[in-house]
């Protein structure tokens, strides 16, 4: 019978979890949560467009200049998002910040690649 090792021995990983918060090893996991998770984000928002769906707000917004005056959807998004980061500046600690620009470049060069005008047969 297999067993995994948090089965085999949950108060020794419970401890080594406890241990690695308390030295902040695990800090590193953000970074990598932000890029991924912005990447995963940008591929979603993707999907949506193409379905003329949207998670409304400032995406809705982005759909309709793109649809009307042609400013395109991601390019946009990055304006408003770049807002959203400055007005962060003194709430995050400055590493987190330019790890979240940084992901909000990621996501919108996602948008703006892959989401053109009349690229969609409907």
């Amino acid at each position: 019978m297999i067993v995994s090792a948090a089965e085999a021995y949950p108060d020794k990983l419970f401890e080594i979890v406890c241990e690695l918060l308390r030295t902040k090893e695990l800090f590193h996991l953000d970074y990598y949560a932000t890029l991924f998770g912005n990447i995963m984000v940008g591929i979603g928002f993707v999907v949506l467009f193409r379905h003329k769906a949207s998670l409304g707000g400032v995406n809705i917004l982005a759909l309709y200049l793109q649809d009307k005056s042609g400013i395109r959807a991601g390019k946009f998004q990055m304006v408003v998002d770049a807002c959203i980061v400055t007005a962060s500046l003194w709430v995050v600690s400055l590493p987190m910040l330019l790890v979240s620009v940084l992901g909000a470049v990621i996501l919108n060069s996602i948008i703006a690649m892959n989401h053109r005008p009349g690229r969609y047969a409907v």
